[in-house]
């Protein structure tokens, strides 16, 4: 079930209780919701990383769900180290929230 601030966005709920509303349908290590429709397994997917490859972005959905891969693409470009990258991501990602949901609390964004 959504919360009426953010309808497109789908949350587990414990039957009864108004907690905790999870977005997701995997968690590691939460045993609370195991019985409810979430699971530990995650998606696997892999990739050969190859010399044309410049780098490699991992971001939780909190950043992904209000950044396109463009725009982390973009933002990572325009870095001018690791460390300025991962905080300017962090930021554009935290602004975008505040545009887009104002009236939500912002998701992890890491």
């Amino acid at each position: 079930m959504a919360l009426k601030e953010e309808p497109h966005i789908q949350r587990v709920w414990l039957p009864q209780v108004d907690s905790p509303g999870l977005a997701m349908s995997r968690a590691f290590g939460d045993f609370l919701l195991k019985n409810h429709g979430i699971i530990a397994i995650p998606d696997v997917s892999y990739r050969r990383l190859t010399s044309n490859d410049q780098f490699l972005v991992l971001a939780t959905d909190g950043v992904l769900d209000v950044l396109s891969n463009e725009q982390i693409v973009s933002i990572v470009w325009a870095a001018k180290s690791e460390e300025a990258a991962a905080r300017a991501v962090v930021d554009a990602a935290i602004a975008s929230w505040k545009d887009k949901f104002p009236s939500s609390k912002r998701d992890d964004c890491t």
